[in-house]
């Protein structure tokens, strides 16, 4: 009797809750428990239910998962099916696993891997591989057996290695770096575990890496976290870099060929949609209208090929007096509402490809920061970087047509130390005199030291006068040395195409620079004997005022005039009217000469590309103006001709 009273004494305490007014119901996490009075008691009686039925529950799924490994020996594999069916189920279903339940599951298997190594089990494998664990990474149980899982499955059969990789790495979309610190534990492990992985993970990275029509926090969080990959895989740096670049480089092309066809006021609002939503009244106010005030000036230039006597659409056709107007007005105004739509999804494209680009910028601005300080440099980690950055924008950037925000990384990073300034123009220079280089590769490497010279604010004057002396050098030699091959006849101007870029590189950068080419203990004298060389080069048989980009030439004609240096508009004249000589005997000839004419003006345009003009993007402008030097027009803008 007395161990049935104990027994009842027992029933009537856990009947007492109850007459408490608590309602205790199921234990299945998705019913609630309704609390009324008595809360401090019942609640703590009812999680010791819940404890207790909780232990019950992983009691019971630890033997259940022991009992289908068991049953795998006797080449039984209902159970092991049973339960892959059951983790498959989403989590809408009643009967769905609970965390508790998974944990429970993971933990038994991690502790017999070796019994996994069965075909029978890969679908179960491969169901625990599909789950979606990042919607419980704040369920810290769960997570850490899920992590320890995958580390022991990896550890024992090596071969689940890249699914493992896959599913990790494919979550870099879904979160910043600080919110997947599980996930980076745990690829970090099975990095170093697997002596395969170097081989597998560059493949994994660029198939996951978002494409350009992304929304823009996949692309952010993704390079975030590849990033953050490199501090316990450095191993992997080039591989993660280069792929990094390369992406922006596609979207620097995208937004290039979105641009073409709109209007600038249009382009600016597009522009200005795109930056990030943090704004500073003060920089806003101090940026309006700013890529007007530092573009290198835009001249008008003169359309002297004559336009071919096109016929209208009306005679093309065949045109009949009897056509009924008002359809063709009505047609007219459909076409132009089918022109507006397109117009406005270029606008939109271009907002939304602006503010992925100033969004990754302005993270890798941020996320180099530290390496190139001296002490980043000190310590080696800034140096392997730059000489990382350096190789990719001469493998990936510096071949790439017309990029117009990309290669303000390196305009940033290497001013950050003077070092890193003469290294990037010294790998510069090697590339523009090389030549072994293809000639577009030398062409585009000399416009990015002009430009480099012309913008760069902690550009040194030794410097600035070390490379120019250096050009200048090569320029003589090779006058010198060519200036009786002009006007045999055995070739077109073309030839001499480097030269041309190295001349009209010097003249921009002397448009930004005159100022400071001034000899310091004598205002009156030049450095490095600038007025004779330009006068040498500019009577020669070359006539570079001829060849070089219009624009440049007109306002380095301005400024030397100004200065009193040399007189340039003469010769500019002559020119027009040899080239409008030139245009009325190819007409009057033939069309084949027109033709070669039209060539000519090709070349003449070849080198008009200035890499560091001003950054299109708005809020990593802001990042880069304190070392970015804007045009400054001269005094006599309105000097004639």
């Amino acid at each position: 009797m007395a161990s049935i009273q104990t027994s009842t004494a027992s029933v009537s305490q856990l009947a007492a809750p109850v007459a408490s007014g608590v309602m205790i119901t199921d234990s299945v996490p998705s019913r609630k428990r309704h609390l009324q009075k008595g809360v401090s008691v019942s609640t703590h009686r009812t999680l010791s239910h819940k404890r207790s039925r909780i232990n019950f529950s992983s009691t019971l799924y630890s033997r259940l998962v022991r009992s289908a490994l068991d049953s795998l020996d006797k080449r039984d594999t209902s159970a092991i099916d049973q339960l892959t069916s059951q983790i498959l189920l989403p989590p809408t279903s009643p009967d769905c696993l609970t965390t508790e339940s998974l944990t429970t599951i993971l933990t038994v298997l991690s502790q017999h891997v070796s019994r996994l190594d069965n075909r029978a089990v890969t679908p179960l494998i491969q169901a625990l591989l599909k789950y979606d664990f990042l919607s419980h990474l704040s369920d810290t149980q769960f997570i850490k057996s899920y992590s320890t899982f995958l580390t022991v499955l990896v550890s024992g059969m090596p071969k689940w290695f890249s699914s493992i990789s896959k599913i990790l790495i494919s979550s870099f979309t879904v979160k910043s770096e600080i919110e997947l610190q599980p996930i980076h534990k745990t690829l970090k492990y099975v990095i170093q575990i697997s002596p395969a992985s170097f081989s597998t993970l560059p493949l994994i990275l660029r198939r996951n890496f978002p494409n350009k029509n992304a929304p823009k926090e996949d692309i952010v969080h993704y390079m975030e976290n590849i990033l953050y990959l490199l501090t316990y895989c450095n191993d992997l740096r080039y591989t993660v870099w280069s792929l990094i670049v390369e992406n922006i480089i596609k979207l620097d092309v995208e937004l290039q060929n979105e641009i073409d066809d709109v209007d600038d006021e249009d382009l600016n609002a597009a522009l200005e949609n795109g930056s990030g939503d943090e704004t500073d009244s003060d920089s806003n106010n101090n940026n309006d209208d700013e890529g007007n005030e530092t573009n290198f000036p835009e001249l008008a230039n003169e359309r002297l090929l004559p336009q071919s006597p096109n016929l209208s659409d009306k005679e093309d056709a065949g045109y009949d007096a009897d056509y009924n107007e008002e359809e063709e007005v009505e047609s007219e105004l459909l076409h132009e509402e089918g022109d507006d739509e397109e117009y406005n999804l270029e606008i939109e494209g271009i907002t939304d490809l602006s503010s992925k680009l100033d969004a990754v910028m302005q993270l890798i601005f941020k996320s180099t920061e530290k390496s190139f300080t001296e002490i980043g440099l000190e310590e080696g980690n800034g140096i392997t970087l730059f000489n990382t950055l350096i190789s990719i924008f001469r493998t990936f950037i510096l071949p790439t047509h017309y990029t117009r925000c990309v290669q303000y990384l390196m305009f940033h990073m290497v001013q950050q130390q003077s070092d890193l300034t003469d290294s990037f123009l010294v790998m510069l220079l090697d590339v523009v005199f090389n030549s072994n280089e293809i000639a577009s590769n030398r062409i585009k490497a000399m416009q990015y030291v002009c430009s480099f010279m012309a913008r760069a604010k902690s550009l040194t004057r030794g410097q600035l006068l070390t490379v120019m002396k250096y050009l200048m050098s090569w320029c003589n030699e090779y006058v010198t040395e060519r200036e009786k091959e002009v006007g045999t006849g055995k070739g077109g101007m073309e030839r001499f195409a480097m030269l041309y870029c190295v001349l009209q590189g010097l003249m921009y950068i002397f448009c930004f620079r005159f100022r400071d080419l001034k000899k310091e203990d004598n205002d009156e004298e030049w450095e490095l004997r600038l007025d004779k060389f330009f006068n040498k080069m500019i009577m020669s048989r070359f006539n570079p005022l001829k060849f070089c980009n219009e624009t440049v030439v007109l306002i380095f004609a301005r400024i030397v005039q100004k200065v009193d240096m040399c007189y340039c508009f003469s010769i500019i004249d002559k020119n027009k009217r040899e080239r409008l000589n030139g245009i009325r005997d190819a007409t009057a000839n033939s069309e084949s000469s027109l033709n070669r004419f039209e060539r000519k003006q090709e070349f003449l345009d070849l080198e008009a590309y200035f890499p560091f003009d001003p950054l299109m993007l708005k809020d990593s402008k802001k990042i880069i103006h304190q070392n970015y030097i804007d045009w400054q027009d001269f005094d006599d803008s309105e000097d004639s001709e």
